[in-house]
């Protein structure tokens, strides 16, 4: 699914909450950090420069949202930090590989199969809700 300044006003109205101009605001910085990850104190900074109106709370309050409704990742780093962003493949199953080198972030198509993870819920005596898998490595740069 793309995303777009409305592909994220249309999240935060499923949620109940009024457009406002901080959330406009948002919105359309959001989209703008399309495949590129930030913290939400970064967030938080780059509304400010456009909107000084934009407090805090507004800006997780987004953030919670659009993770909620898997419009937004949060990727893991091997360091135990981790960073948001909206991939290319938003709302579609998939994972990530950082790099422990310098931080790059690629969004990988596999998975456990159906097998491994029924084997998982078996071993545990857990019914599985869903999972997500973090792949950590050094990629082609940080190895030479």
């Amino acid at each position: 699914m793309p995303i777009s300044p409305e592909t994220i006003l249309d999240a935060f109205k499923q949620k109940g909450l009024r457009i406002t101009t901080p959330r406009r605001t948002l919105a359309l910085l959001l989209s703008e950090t399309i495949g590129t990850d930030f913290t939400v104190e970064e967030l938080w900074d780059m509304a400010l420069k456009r909107e000084p109106a934009v407090g805090r709370a507004t800006v997780f309050r987004a953030v919670e949202i659009l993770l909620e409704l898997q419009l937004l990742d949060r990727i893991e780093f091997a360091d135990g930090s981790h960073r948001f962003r909206f991939c290319h493949d938003a709302g579609q199953h998939h994972h990530h590989i950082t790099c422990s080198g310098c931080g790059k972030v690629t969004e990988v198509q596999t998975c456990l199969s159906v097998e491994q993870i029924a084997d998982v819920a078996n071993m545990a005596g857990f019914v599985i809700e869903g999972h997500r898998l973090e792949f950590f490595g050094r990629c082609v740069n940080c190895r030479t």
